[in-house]
């Protein structure tokens, strides 16, 4: 089967947002999940929140950004907010698709990022979808993807909560799937498939600094933890990322800092200082820079 190098965009919107997915006035409605029959398209669009999709029966294109992968039975794809990604295929494929609302991500911040496999799963790996062999990517062997089945619909038929006891219900649910999810990333273990021995100290860069992105880091102290000189460090973690390590520590410093703003109570100083500027001004010249508006502006505007 060839596949287009690119999609049209959703034909009913672009960017779906917080107050388009979720209901504010329900009790814990922070998770929507359901089935999707996708055939022969769903159009490019993105969203303000995390979505982790997994593929319940058939083949297909994933396209993302710019770039696009296989999308089969067991594969697992996170797509982080405002990334462009959509669907095609040839027959019906079944996506099973989990809204994560800002909210639900903030409360569990803590647990979640403590799991082995998190980061590599909701961070590092988007970043380099279509870049390396579906074999680096989560791919839930069949046993494995029918264990999961259960807990998917379970899920799907708690996900609009009408009390409490059906929120935690859903919360946990959420939480057990990913943590199965996130397990499997970090037994697969997929390193030696990578394109050049280079690579596997870029990856655990990325990870060591979207785990301490609030501590004083330098590209110079990063570049010497990977075992490399800085040229050949700045050269390699470009060509992984995209991006340079300054701009890759500047992002999850913003994306940090972005989460503070609307679920904490902190001041923009407690903001900046947890996040690893080194004073407001700079952190406000930063985030006005990357966000158009001001941090104070950003915590008042609901849904951005």
């Amino acid at each position: 089967m060839v596949y287009a190098s690119h999609i049209p965009a959703h034909p009913q919107r672009e960017t779906w947002d917080h107050d388009a997915c979720f209901d504010r006035t329900k009790p814990f409605h922070d998770v929507r999940a359901y089935r999707h029959d996708v055939y022969p398209l769903l159009g490019m669009h993105d969203h303000t929140f995390y979505e982790v999709n997994v593929i319940l029966r058939g083949e297909g294109r994933h396209y993302i950004g710019e770039r696009s992968c296989p999308a089969r039975a067991g594969t697992v794809f996170v797509l982080p907010p405002l990334v462009p990604h959509g669907y095609a295929s040839p027959e019906a494929l079944v996506v099973f698709h989990i809204l994560l609302s800002a909210a639900f991500m903030q409360r569990y911040t803590e647990l979640l990022t403590a799991m082995d496999g998190y980061t590599l799963l909701f961070e590092v790996e988007p970043l380099l979808r279509g870049e390396y062999p579906q074999e680096l990517f989560p791919q839930l062997p069949e046993e494995e993807l029918q264990a999961l089945i259960p807990m998917l619909d379970a899920l799907a038929a708690n996900s609009i909560p009408t009390d409490a006891h059906t929120g935690v219900l859903c919360h946990g649910l959420t939480l057990q799937i990913l943590a199965t999810l996130c397990a499997h990333t970090a037994r697969l273990a997929p390193y030696h498939t990578l394109k050049a021995a280079t690579d596997l100290p870029i990856l655990r860069s990325m990870e060591y600094i979207h785990a301490h992105c609030g501590e004083p880091l330098s590209p110079t102290v990063l570049a010497k933890e990977a075992g490399m000189a800085y040229a050949t460090y700045l050269r390699h973690f470009t060509r992984v990322s995209g991006q340079t390590p300054h701009a890759y520590l500047t992002a999850c410093r913003m994306t940090r800092a972005r989460q503070l703003l609307r679920h904490t109570s902190m001041t923009v100083l407690q903001v900046a200082l947890e996040c690893g500027f080194y004073d407001s001004a700079h952190f406000i010249r930063t985030f006005r820079q990357q966000e158009g508006i001001s941090p104070s502006e950003y915590a008042k505007t609901p849904g951005r």
